[in-house]
């Protein structure tokens, strides 16, 4: 299981291609991730919880 931090650039592990989101919270000791995910029609996207193992760090 993959430790993330807040503020990291990631991606949904099934689809690597598709859009950063960045990390804005981590509770129960990492179990849970918080990610928000850009929004084209403003700055302040949506937001979707995960487990680490579903995400990875995006790579530019």
């Amino acid at each position: 299981m993959e430790h993330f931090k807040v503020g990291e650039a990631v991606v949904r592990r099934t689809s690597p291609n598709a859009l950063r989101g960045s990390v804005v919270r981590v509770t129960d000791g990492g179990y849970f991730v918080t990610v928000r995910w850009p929004d084209r029609i403003g700055p302040q996207g949506r937001e979707s919880t995960h487990r680490p193992d579903d995400l990875v760090r995006a790579t530019d």
